[in-house]
């Protein structure tokens, strides 16, 4: 068998993931590209402590049914593979780098 990938990078103790669920179609595309602004924003203020994935539907159907997902975006935060905070809808950024701070330094 052939490897050409390299193999995935280990997760850090101190390390979390944001989820943020989206369907293309029923979000606008203003929302989109303030969803899409507000994810870089936070990948970049809190570097490696923070995974941003942004997700869709369409592209992963079974990840939004395990999460229930019902309202676009939905903000979902996990560490270890427990969820600490969700959001439904667009947070103000400035009030999602605090708790994003709060959690993942605690």
């Amino acid at each position: 068998m052939k490897r050409n990938n390299p193999p995935p990078e280990p997760i850090r103790d101190r390390s979390a993931i944001l989820l943020i669920f989206m369907t293309s179609e029923r979000i606008d595309p203003p929302k989109r590209v303030l969803v899409r602004t507000l994810a870089n924003s936070l990948q970049q203020d809190l570097g490696e402590l923070l995974s941003v994935i942004i997700l869709d539907e369409k592209s992963y159907p079974d990840i939004f049914q395990s999460f229930e997902i019902t309202i676009n975006p939905t903000f979902v935060l996990l560490r270890k593979g427990y969820e600490l905070w969700r959001h439904e809808g667009i947070p103000e950024e400035n009030l999602l780098t605090l708790v994003y701070k709060r959690l993942i330094l605690k």
